[in-house]
């Protein structure tokens, strides 16, 4: 089961305040979404998280990372993340 959302609508909607000790990470499904991988750690980064991204590896590698990094906040970004949608 999976669930997405925008983090800077959450974090505007809770007003959220991360703590420096905060960590996470941001994972990516293949290589089609490093680049947007890694401009979201870039903005949680700028927001006050404490954020790794793990530039090589596939995703089970960086699931594996996430597991032993005691991370709180983990972010995956697939091609439906990236992919823009069309409203009407």
């Amino acid at each position: 089961i999976g669930f997405a959302a925008g983090v800077e609508r959450l974090m505007l909607l809770t007003q959220f305040k991360p703590k420096i000790t905060d960590k996470a990470l941001v994972v990516y499904i293949s290589d089609e979404q490093k680049l947007s991988a890694f401009e979201m750690a870039q903005k949680l980064r700028n927001a006050g998280f404490e954020t790794d991204f793990i530039l090589d590896g596939n995703f089970k590698k960086q699931m594996k990372k996430a597991g032993q990094n005691n991370v709180r906040f983990l972010l995956i970004i697939g091609e439906s993340e990236i992919t823009p949608r069309l409203t009407t």
